[in-house]
């Protein structure tokens, strides 16, 4: 079902047609610079339409600037995984501290930003409801000091 939030519809319906209709016109490109024109080429009736542009434009502009915008801020499937990542969840990151020199790899490379040392030295477990337990920490671990557990 499409939305007027949902950028599916813009991606799937409404950029094809523009494209299409480039391809098929190579002499009106001018439709691109005329916004209007643009407006009128797509013959969309609801008045969503600029709201759905403007809407995918400060999207895709957020997620150049800001890694994993959608799935950090705006992704529902992430809004309920954090419900249940944090205290429900199975699995946790755990940290042997014999083995750890404290070098900071884990948190560098960690996808969702997560400065996963400083949890580790502050809870002894890594529960952060951003986690999406990707593991890449544990693989780039020089010293092999954290492991994937079972909560207790």
């Amino acid at each position: 079902p499409f939305t007027p939030f949902s950028p599916s519809e813009t991606f799937f319906t409404v950029i094809p047609k523009i494209i299409s209709y480039i391809a098929s016109n190579p002499s009106q490109l001018r439709v691109i610079l005329n916004p209007m024109l643009l407006i009128n080429l797509i013959e969309v009736q609801e008045p969503i339409l600029i709201f759905r542009i403007v809407f995918l434009g400060i999207l895709l502009t957020l997620m150049f600037f800001i890694p994993r915008f959608w799935c950090r801020y705006l992704c529902p499937v992430g809004a309920l995984m954090a419900t249940f990542s944090s205290e429900h969840s199975l699995l946790t990151i755990k940290r042997n501290i014999v083995r750890c020199i404290e070098c900071e790899t884990c948190s560098k490379v960690c996808p969702m930003q997560i400065p996963v040392l400083k949890v580790l030295k502050e809870k002894g477990k890594l529960m952060d409801s951003e986690c999406i337990k990707c593991m890449d920490c544990i693989f780039a671990c020089p010293e092999n000091a954290l492991s994937i557990a079972v909560v207790e």
